[in-house]
């Protein structure tokens, strides 16, 4: 996986439209701590995820947001609707390439287009979702090329958006 994060980084400073997000349901903190302390190379343009503060002797965990709209996530965190809400705020993307590996990261591959991907982790929640072909009696729709991996190269390998070779394109 750092051998991925580095080329990803390398690819943010030769196409500065590239963007990085991540989508959590952990906390800011967990991530952000994570990000200083083992990629601090990694230029991470926004973190959303539900909030933590230290407290006493732990943290305390708020939620991201209180939504009831989508049914397929839970009530602290839409990861689809943060997905969109980014790319309308800070977009336009001409391509998204989402990972991920829990049954929450359904709603996101939802709201991806046929020129994206999703990369499923093999073995994971999302992964068995999909071959269901439901979720919480949803009927799932994905557009979007979908990459199974379990080894973060595949990942790299399958993407040209790493490629140096590749001409700026506006990506997430």
């Amino acid at each position: 996986m750092i051998d991925l994060l580095k080329a990803i980084a390398e690819t943010k400073k030769l196409h500065p439209s590239t963007k990085i997000i991540i989508i959590s349901d952990a906390n800011d903190v967990f991530i952000q701590t994570f990000l200083d302390n083992a990629v601090s190379f990694l230029n991470v343009d926004k973190i959303i995820s539900n909030y933590a503060t230290y407290c006493g002797d732990g943290l305390t965990l708020r939620p991201y947001q209180v939504q009831n709209e989508c049914s397929i996530c839970p009530p602290n965190l839409c990861k689809g609707s943060a997905l969109t809400d980014y790319m309308k705020t800070h977009g336009p993307f001409s391509t998204v390439y989402y990972i991920g590996d829990g049954a929450n990261d359904i709603c996101p591959c939802l709201k991806l287009t046929e020129k994206d991907t999703a990369f499923v982790r093999k073995g994971f929640g999302m992964e068995k979702v999909i071959a269901r072909g439901k979720l919480k009696g949803n009927d799932l729709s994905l557009k979007a090329k979908i990459v199974y991996w379990d080894d973060a190269n595949v990942i790299k390998d399958e993407t040209c958006v790493f490629d140096k070779k590749v001409a700026d394109k506006s990506s997430i």
